[in-house]
Parts: C-alpha cells; structure tokens; sequence
C-alpha cells in the first residue's frame, strides 16, 4: 500500500506540475489584499511588493504572509493542486492503465492511493508554495520583531513567532491535503467540467462556515490556543479583515489638554464596522473596550504663504514668466513648540525645486505637490485645506508678455436685444510679442478686445475673441471666452 501512494505522489509531483502548482500558488498569494487606500480600494501584496509608496501605512513580513491565504487563492487552489492528479488519471482512463491497476491491487487499494497519494502531493505542493511565498515576504519586508510588543501580541494572540511559523506551515499543509481531497473527489465522480469550476466555491464556503463556528466556540471558552490553530487553516480570519481600531472622543467645548473615555471601534478593509459575531472572535488584552484618550489641542495658525522654487533651464527661446501655487496660503494646526519654530525657519511653507523641474519646457507646466509632505514634525494642515496643491509655472517664448484684461473691458457686437449677458469669469489671458521695450511700453488700454454675437441665442458658448493691437506686436494665442446668453427676465440681483 505504502509503495502504491508512494508512486502516487511521485506521478503527480512531476517536475512541470509540481513548478507549475508552486508559481500558481506563489502568484494567487500575491493577489490578496494587503492594505486598503484612502479610498476603500483594495492593494494587492504584489503591489506592496513592488511599490510600496502606494500606501503610508508599514507591513511586516508575518502579517503579509497570513495575509496571502484569501482572495482567489481559496477559489483556484483546489485546481492548481488537482492538476496533475487529473492529468496522471485522464493519461490512465485513455490508454487502458486503469483497467490493469484495478486487477492487479484491486478497487480499493487503487483507490485508497489514488485518494491518499493524491492528498499528500497537493499538501507539499501548497506546503512549498506558501513557504516560498514567505520568504518573498522576509525578504521584502521587516520581520514583525521591530513592532513593539503590545503590537506583536495583537497579532500572535499570546503565542510566539515560532509557533505561529510552525502553526501556519502545517495548517497549509493541511489544507493543500483538504483542498486537494475535494477536487480528486470531483475529478473521480465528475467529468463535467462546470462541476469542476463550481464545486470549489460551494466547498469554500462550507469549509469557512464551520471553522468560523469552531472559532468562535472555542473564544466563548476562552480556548485561545485552539483559535490559534484554527486561523492557521483557515483561508482568511477575521485577523485578516481588520482594517482600523479606532477610539473617537467629542472634543466639543474643550479648551485645553485633557483626557476622556471612548470606546473602541474596528472597522474592516472596506471602512464597514465589524459586526457583534466578528468581535467576539477577536481577544483584547485590555478588561474593558472603553479607554482613556489624551486629548492634546494644537494651536492654528492661518494665511501661511506657500513659496514655489523650479529647477532646470527652459527650452532656448523661451523664459519663466510667472510662477504659482494654488492655494498660495494654507492654515496649518500644531504644538506650540512646533510653531515657534516654523516662525523662526521663516514662517512659510516651501516647495522645494526638486519638485518642479522645468528642464527643457517651452510650455506652462503644472504638477501636484502633497503639502502634507512638505511641513515638520507635529504640523499638520487644518481639517478644512486640501493636502494637493496645484503648481504652475508659465512659460512664454522671449520678448512676449501675458496681460490680465477685465472681461467688461470687451466690446460686444450685435447682441440679441432681449437678451442678457453672463461671462463666466473676471478676467482672460492674452499674450501679446513684441520687442523687449516695446512691450514695455504697452498700455493694457491699448489691447482692444471684441466679440461678435450675431450667429447667437440663448445659450452657453465659447466665443473666439478678437485682439486688435497697435502696429509692432502680435498675439500668441487664439483667445475664446465663455459666456452664457439668457433672457433679460431671467437675471436677477441678490
């Protein structure tokens, strides 16, 4: 017997399964979600893998690594695991082996190989997979040691890193058995290939039914070390899930340091507050959910100028005519300390020229900076101002100008008398060439600007606007401002 299952196992661990089912598993691993964004998208490892400044928040290698059992691993293991089993007994249903098997060990001992042969090459194949998975992970991301310690209890739940390793490896070797149970299950009893498919899913489902049940059993018993075990076999625990542990506290009418109760709150990856049966399988190492909050006030301080710098050299022919920021002011909220000391650094914000580089423009440039970056330790902008701010920096050819010219300034011809005017600004842009002292010499008055509205009715439109210039200089730019035509009936003051 011992000899069949042997053979079994070397059948279905040929070399090509066995690489193909450790880089399926390796790849589903990665899939799964290790973090969530700002805006309740998910980030895959993969992506935390290879760019870890999609998210601020830092990952150990452990919690990564117990993080891969989910996602599409659950759904597409059994496959992977099943594949050269089911290939190894189509090549024994095709040529006839089958039949020689069967008189030569008998149906039972056949299938009991089959069965047990099958089990232990899809536990090593998930067994080396998510172990190699692993060390992907130490490799990549610092070991869960630098956490502190109340940290690492949270996630070890009074066990030790070794034993959660040991726990973890042998449960993955258990449910590469258990998942490769049902799919030789499916490939004896079924050919059909949706039942292929399909099975696994409704499989799935059961397997985390019951040992979310078993779970939750053994926490009302307070049996913290089964749990252990439990959630090293199981395909995603609530561990998991946890995305935030939150303790809000009403700050109204405070006016000074001081501490008060909150309770605390875990929401999921997806913002969504874990439900009661969630929280019970969960172990704090506090006797109660409601804690004391230092609650420090910082100070604000309002109309902080934001300075831009550039670096690089426009294209030739070509010159920095103006360089912005919007906002040009923010508010910013910190320690007393803190803000001392942002005064005596020069009391505004600077976006450093490595930031804007203009190396070989001959256009306005624009980028978006994250101020929150940008400020020192305990600073932060005032809940109400956008973390991005918009830098621009025009660029305009040599011996050319940009003037502001007031939108009233515009001569309208043949408006619909019974109709009424609406500009949807204060002011557009025109860019006049010329020579360097002839430019200087030009008078904002001396830019006649016109609009003809003859082809017009009621209505929103972008009307090109005529520039007409003294002898000497040329606009750069065809110019068209938008505008709303709307009954004289229809505007009213307020």
């Amino acid at each position: 017997m011992m000899r069949n299952i042997r053979i079994e196992v070397q059948k279905i661990l040929h070399l090509p399964y066995l690489l193909l089912g450790v880089a399926g598993i390796i790849a589903l691993c990665l899939t799964a979600t290790g973090d969530m964004n700002v805006g309740g998208s998910q980030i895959s490892i993969f992506s935390l893998l290879i760019r870890p400044e999609v998210t601020n928040t830092p990952h150990t290698a452990f919690e990564l690594w117990r993080a891969g059992i989910g996602g599409w691993l659950t759904v597409f293991a059994p496959m992977l695991l099943t594949l050269g089993y089911m290939i190894s007994l189509s090549g024994e249903r095709q040529n006839g082996q089958i039949r020689f098997a069967l008189m030569r060990s008998g149906k039972l001992r056949y299938c009991i190989s089959k069965v047990c042969g099958g089990a232990l090459a899809g536990g090593i194949i998930f067994l080396i997979g998510y172990a190699v998975f692993g060390l992907l992970m130490v490799i990549r991301f610092p070991s869960l040691n630098t956490l502190p310690v109340k940290e690492q209890e949270f996630y070890l739940m009074g066990s030790t890193l070794a034993a959660e390793v040991v726990k973890r490896l042998i449960g993955a070797f258990l449910y590469g058995m258990m998942g490769s149970l049902f799919g030789i299950g499916v490939a004896i009893a079924f050919r059909d290939k949706y039942m292929l498919i399909c099975l696994p899913f409704m499989i799935n489902y059961i397997y985390q039914q019951v040992l979310g049940k078993l779970a939750s059993d053994c926490m009302v018993a307070e049996k913290y070390e089964k749990i252990t075990w439990i959630e090293a076999v199981r395909p995603e625990s609530i561990m998991n899930k946890i995305g935030n542990v939150v303790a809000q506290v009403d700050v109204s009418g405070m006016s000074k340091d001081d501490t008060r109760q909150s309770e605390i709150k875990v929401y999921d990856k997806n913002l969504e507050e874990l439900s009661e049966k969630q929280m019970s399988y969960l172990k704090f190492d506090i006797q109660s959910t409601t804690i004391d909050v230092n609650v420090e006030l910082w100070k604000v301080k309002q109309d902080v100028p934001v300075e831009v710098k550039y670096s690089g050299t426009v294209k030739a022919g070509y010159y920095v005519f103006q360089v912005s920021s919007t906002p040009n002011t923010i508010s910013i909220a910190g320690t007393q300390e803190a803000l001392k000391q942002f005064e005596e650094d020069g009391d505004k914000l600077v976006i450093p020229a490595s930031l804007v580089n203009i190396s070989g423009k001959s256009s306005d440039y624009e980028v978006k900076v994250n101020l929150e970056d940008l400020l020192p330790e305990d600073i932060e902008l005032a809940t109400d101002i956008s973390e991005t701010a918009l830098v621009t920096v025009k660029i305009l050819p040599l011996n050319s100008k940009e003037y502001e010219i007031p939108v009233n300034s515009i001569t309208v011809n043949n408006k619909p008398s019974d109709t009424d005017l609406v500009f949807d600004r204060e002011k557009i842009t025109v860019r006049i060439l010329g020579t360097e002292e002839a430019l200087e010499n030009l008078k904002e008055a001396q830019i006649a600007l016109s609009i003809d509205l003859k082809s017009y009715s009621v209505g929103e439109y972008e009307v090109p606007v005529q520039i007409t210039l003294p002898d000497g200089y040329t606009s750069l730019d065809t110019v068209k401002v938008k505008l709303k035509l709307v009954k004289a009936a229809e505007i009213t003051t307020g």
